[in-house]
C-alpha cells in the first residue's frame, strides 16, 4: 500500500497484493496464484463536493484444480485457467449542510471469464440529527459472481449468470464506539489456518488446513502545499 497526500485535501492511494495457493486434501487439490491491484483518488471538486475515483484489477491463474463430484454432480478437473476482472467506480459526496450528507455513485465491472459487464448504482443519505444520533438511508445494487468451482465442472465451462443483489436500507442509531473485529477467515500470508463456517446457532470447523504464501507491505508518504 502506498498513500500520497498531494495537498491538504487531495489524497491518492495504491494497493497491490499477491497470493499463492497450494492446497491438497484427499482427492481434492488446487494450486494457483492471484494478483490484485487497486487505485484511489479523492479530491474536492467544488464547495461541498468531494469526488472519489477508484480502479481495480485482478488476475488469477489456476495451475491445477480437481474436486470429485458429490451427489451426482460432475467432477471439476481444470488446468491452466486464467481469470481477469476490471472495475472502475466514481462517487460524489455532497455535504448539503454540516449535518446532512448525500452520496451518489456508479460502478462498472467487467469479468472476462464470464464475458460479463455490469453498471451498478449507489445512493445514500446521512442525517446527523445530534452529535449522538444518526439517521441513514441507502440503496445499492451489486452482484455475486459464480466461483471457479461453480463454472468449471469437468472440462466444460457452464454458462451461469451472476446473482443480482439489491439492498435498500434505513437505520437510526445512537453513536457509540465499537472495537473493530478481524474477519473470521482472515489469514496472514505464509500462515496456515483452519477453514471455519459460522452460523448463528452453530460453529463448524474443518480440520483440514490451507497453506497460503504471499507478501504484503505498507509504506506511506505525505506532503502538503
Amino acid at each position: 500500500r502506498h498513500d500520497v497526500e498531494m495537498s491538504n485535501e487531495a489524497v491518492a492511494a495504491l494497493y497491490v497484493s499477491y497470493l499463492g495457493n497450494d492446497y491438497e486434501a484427499g482427492a481434492q487439490r488446487f494450486s494457483g496464484h492471484i494478483l490484485r491491484g487497486n487505485a484511489e483518488l479523492a479530491w474536492p471538486i467544488m464547495a461541498g463536493h468531494r469526488l472519489l475515483l477508484q480502479g481495480s484489477y485482478s488476475f488469477a491463474h489456476i495451475d491445477d484444480a480437481f474436486q470429485p463430484g458429490f451427489g451426482g454432480n460432475p467432477d471439476v478437473d481444470q488446468n491452466d485457467i486464467n481469470r481477469r476482472y476490471y472495475g472502475i467506480s466514481m462517487q460524489d459526496q455532497y455535504d448539503i449542510t454540516d449535518r446532512l450528507t448525500v452520496t451518489a455513485g456508479l460502478r462498472f465491472d467487467h469479468r472476462d471469464d464470464l464475458d460479463y459487464e455490469r453498471i451498478t448504482p449507489r445512493l445514500s443519505a446521512v442525517w446527523r440529527i445530534t452529535d449522538q444520533h444518526i439517521f441513514k438511508a441507502q440503496y445499492a445494487e451489486g452482484y455475486r459472481a459464480p466461483t471457479f468451482w461453480e463454472i468449471y465442472p469437468a472440462n466444460t465451462a457452464i454458462d451461469i449468470d451472476p446473482a443480482n443483489i439489491h439492498t435498500p436500507d434505513q437505520a437510526a442509531r445512537r453513536w457509540q464506539a465499537i472495537r473493530p473485529l478481524a474477519p473470521l477467515d482472515a489469514a496472514a500470508p505464509g500462515r496456515e489456518r483452519q477453514r471455519t463456517t459460522v452460523r448463528r446457532d452453530r460453529r463448524y470447523t474443518d480440520s483440514r488446513k490451507i497453506a497460503t504464501a504471499g507478501s504484503t507491505s505498507d509504506t506511506g508518504h505525505h506532503s502538503s502545499d
